[in-house]
């Protein structure tokens, strides 16, 4: 009895051996699994919104006029536009006065109509107005500092997350 029951013991598990999926049934699982992941890969997908692009353009734009002043022994500044956009300046010690820069990428800049940027200025600057329309609203120093400021850039639409760009004048700018 004892041996009988062993014997259909050792017959199961010989059976359970023999189970399992066959070749074709294997490589149609990896053709579906490559289909699906082609069709994830090649779709297309949305780009990043516009306030992230514009908002990363900007961090690499004040990372470059920081390093620009420090390097030339400059001073150099940046203002928003009354029309949705920023302008950047440069001291002239010849004048002793601001100019606008015309150097590329530099330039005068309009955002894209979809956008709107604004200042978010500290409690001691919170009723802040520029008296002149000739002069930066802050100003990157020979030395690396910069005014501390924090700009604010929205999507018009609803569904646009507010990107928020800051510096506390000494470390470089940071986007939150």
């Amino acid at each position: 009895m004892i041996t009988q029951s062993v014997r259909l013991e050792q017959k199961r598990n010989s059976e359970k051996l023999c189970e399992g999926f066959t070749l074709i049934e294997v490589m149609i699982v990896i053709l579906i699994m490559g289909v699906v992941l082609g069709l994830v890969t090649l779709s297309p997908r949305a780009g990043k919104p516009e306030t992230a692009v514009e908002s990363e353009r900007l961090q690499l734009l004040f990372n470059k006029i920081r390093d620009k002043a420090l390097l030339d022994n400059e001073t150099y500044g940046f203002s928003l536009l009354n029309t949705g956009g920023y302008e950047w300046w440069q001291w002239s010690e010849e004048s002793a006065a601001w100019r606008p820069m015309k150097e590329i990428p530099f330039q005068r800049h309009l955002l894209k109509e979809s956008l709107q940027i604004g200042w978010l200025w500290p409690n001691e600057r919170e009723n802040f107005t520029r008296n002149k329309a000739d002069q930066p609203d802050i100003v990157m120093f020979s030395d690396y500092q910069i005014s501390p400021f924090q700009l604010q850039l929205n999507g018009r639409d609803e569904l646009s997350q507010p990107v928020l760009l800051s510096s506390d004048g000494w470390s470089d700018v940071v986007i939150r």
